[in-house]
C-alpha cells in the first residue's frame, strides 16, 4: 500500500469520528414516569425547595447532557454546568441552582456521577434508529387516509358510522380501500383464495349447499340443526338440470316452507354463524345477512346456504366467497332458467366426396317426417 492511499484513509477515518463527535442529538429519551421517581421528593424535602422547582431542573438538566455533543464534549456529559445560566432559564435563584445539582451528584442519591448523568446512555444509546423512517412513512399514510376520509364525509360518500368503522381500521396500518370495503362487504373475488386440492375445491363446493339429506354432510346437516331453531325445516331441492353457472346450484321451492320463520332465523342465528366463522361484528354480519337475502330474494334459499356453509366448518374468506358464490348462482339460474337440451344426432362414417366450399350455399332445411342427418367425425389417415 502506498504512502498516499495510507494518509488517504487515515484522512477518512479521523473524518469519520469528527463527525461522530461532532453530531447532533435532537431529542433524548426518559421513560414513563421520570418525574414521578421519589427521588425528586427527597431532594425537594431535603432541600426545602418546591417539588416543580426540582423537577424543571432535572428536566433541562437532562436536555443540557442531551446537547454535549454540541458544545464539543461526549453526550451524557454534564461537566460545564453552569449555575448561574440554569438560574436565568428556569427563574430560580442561582445558590438553588447550585444546591440542587450538589444533591443529585450526592453519593447517596447518584444521580449525577464523574460529571454525567448516571444512565443517560442507558436511556439513550448513540445509534440510529432502524424503524424511524418506516414510521414515519407509515405515520404520514394515515394522515393522508385520515383527510381522506375527512373529505368523502363532507361530500356525502361516507356516512357517520361508516366513518367510526373506517378509521378504527385505518389507525391500524388497515389500506384506505381496504378499511371501506371490508366495512361495506364488498364481495372476496377469487384471487383473494389460496389454491386448494380438487378433493378440497369438491367439498367446499358441493358440501356447502348439499341440504337434500342426499350425501353424508346433506344428512349431517339435517341431523344436527342449528342451534336455537330446532325445527328448522328442509328445504325440497332439485339440481338445476344444464345449468351453465358453474358448480351445484339447487332450485329451492320457495313455497315449500315458511319464510317468516327463515327471515328470523337469519336475524339470529344467520348473524351468530357469520360472526363466528367470518370473526366480524353483529354489525357487519348483519349487513352481509341483509345484502345476501336482497340480492337472492328467498329467505328459506339464504338460510339454506348459511346453514350449508357453517356446517362445511368453512371460516374466514372462505365462508364470504362460498356464501357469495352460491347466492350469485341461485341468482343467475333464477333468472336465466334451465338451458335448452340438444336435439339427438347421430355418429357414422364420413361420406365420400369434396368439401363443401365457404361459398357455396347451405341446402334447404329438411322436412320435419326426415329422420336427423349423420354427423361423422374426422379419422386420422392410416399410415
Amino acid at each position: 500500500m502506498t504512502s498516499e492511499r495510507r494518509q488517504h484513509l487515515r484522512q477518512l477515518s479521523e473524518a469519520a469520528e469528527r463527525a461522530a463527535r461532532h453530531k447532533k442529538w435532537h431529542w433524548c429519551r426518559r421513560e414513563n414516569g421520570f418525574s414521578d421517581k421519589p427521588i425528586w421528593r427527597v431532594i425537594a424535602a431535603r432541600l426545602g425547595l418546591p417539588l416543580p422547582q426540582v423537577l424543571a431542573f432535572v428536566n433541562r438538566l437532562e436536555e443540557f447532557a442531551n446537547g454535549a455533543s454540541d458544545r464539543g464534549g461526549q453526550r451524557g456529559s454534564v461537566g460545564d454546568f453552569n449555575p448561574a445560566e440554569f438560574a436565568a432559564a428556569l427563574g430560580m435563584d442561582e445558590d438553588d441552582a447550585a444546591r440542587i445539582f450538589a444533591a443529585l451528584a450526592d453519593p447517596a442519591v447518584g444521580w449525577v456521577s464523574y460529571d454525567s448523568v448516571t444512565d443517560f446512555h442507558a436511556r439513550n444509546p448513540d445509534r440510529e434508529d432502524d424503524t424511524a423512517a418506516d414510521r414515519v412513512r407509515r405515520m404520514r399514510r394515515r394522515q393522508r387516509h385520515m383527510r381522506a376520509i375527512a373529505e368523502m364525509c363532507a361530500q356525502g360518500r361516507m356516512s357517520a358510522e361508516e366513518r367510526i368503522l373506517v378509521e378504527s381500521q385505518v389507525l391500524n396500518d388497515v389500506d384506505l380501500s381496504t378499511a371501506i370495503g371490508n366495512v361495506r362487504c364488498y364481495d372476496v373475488t377469487p384471487r383473494n383464495i389460496v389454491t386448494v386440492t380438487p378433493e378440497q375445491s369438491t367439498r367446499i363446493a358441493s358440501g356447502a349447499v348439499d341440504n337434500s339429506n342426499a350425501g353424508a354432510r346433506g344428512g349431517k346437516a339435517a341431523d344436527q340443526g342449528a342451534d336455537g331453531w330446532s325445527n328448522f325445516p328442509e328445504p325440497r331441492v332439485a339440481p338445476a338440470e344444464g345449468s351453465s353457472t358453474g358448480g351445484e346450484c339447487y332450485d329451492v321451492t320457495p313455497d315449500s316452507v315458511d319464510k317468516s320463520e327463515a327471515a328470523e332465523w337469519l336475524s339470529s342465528e344467520g348473524v351468530r354463524i357469520v360472526v363466528a366463522r367470518m370473526a366480524v361484528t353483529p354489525q357487519r354480519a348483519g349487513v352481509l345477512i341483509e345484502r345476501w337475502s336482497r340480492d337472492l330474494g328467498d329467505p328459506m334459499a339464504m338460510a339454506a346456504i348459511v346453514l350449508g356453509a357453517d356446517n362445511a366448518e368453512l371460516s374466514g374468506p372462505r365462508f364470504h366467497v362460498s356464501v357469495s358464490q352460491q347466492v350469485a348462482r341461485q341468482v343467475t339460474a333464477l333468472a336465466n332458467g334451465a338451458p335448452l337440451p340438444l336435439g339427438p344426432v347421430r355418429l357414422g362414417p364420413v361420406a365420400a366426396g369434396p368439401l363443401r366450399a365457404a361459398d357455396e350455399p347451405v341446402a334447404a332445411a329438411r322436412p320435419a317426417d326426415d329422420p336427423a342427418p349423420i354427423v361423422s367425425l374426422p379419422r386420422k389417415a392410416a399410415g
